[in-house]
């Protein structure tokens, strides 16, 4: 299963559970699925928090690259300069998230059926079903 890095927090909502935005997601871990399922989704969600690890202090080391400051505990990055131009800084922001976003990461070989996930339920679980059946 792989999953490049801007699917990484939704596919981690999916399978753990939690709120996002106005509405609550059940969870895969939470559903009726068997325990050799749940074993292979929590396999991926280790994955996920190491990833998420490693993201987070990437995009700490990018900011502070480029002349980021740090307010109100988050890193900042000014969008005009001191004459009013634009700060070329945020281009290259843009860009190189961009590409540390699209970073494909590899979960390993995990065996997924699409017969273990039938379950009735209220939530919806779009970018797993992609990633594991494709």
């Amino acid at each position: 299963m792989k999953f490049k890095l801007f699917q990484m927090f939704e596919l981690e909502l999916e399978i753990a559970g939690g709120k996002r935005e106005d509405f609550s997601i059940v969870g895969l871990l939470n559903e009726s699925v068997n325990f050799k399922t749940k074993y292979l989704l929590q396999r991926v969600l280790k994955k996920i928090s190491d990833e998420k690890e490693q993201f987070i202090n990437s995009e700490k080391e990018l900011f502070t690259s480029l002349g980021a400051i740090e307010k109100d505990g988050n890193l900042m990055i000014e969008n005009t300069l001191e004459d009013g131009s634009p700060n070329p800084a945020i281009e290259k922001l843009i860009k190189e998230k961009t590409q540390l976003m699209n970073v494909e990461v590899d979960a390993g070989e995990l065996d997924f059926k699409i017969e273990d996930f039938d379950f009735k339920s209220e939530s919806t679980y779009p970018v797993f079903m992609l990633l594991a059946f494709d």
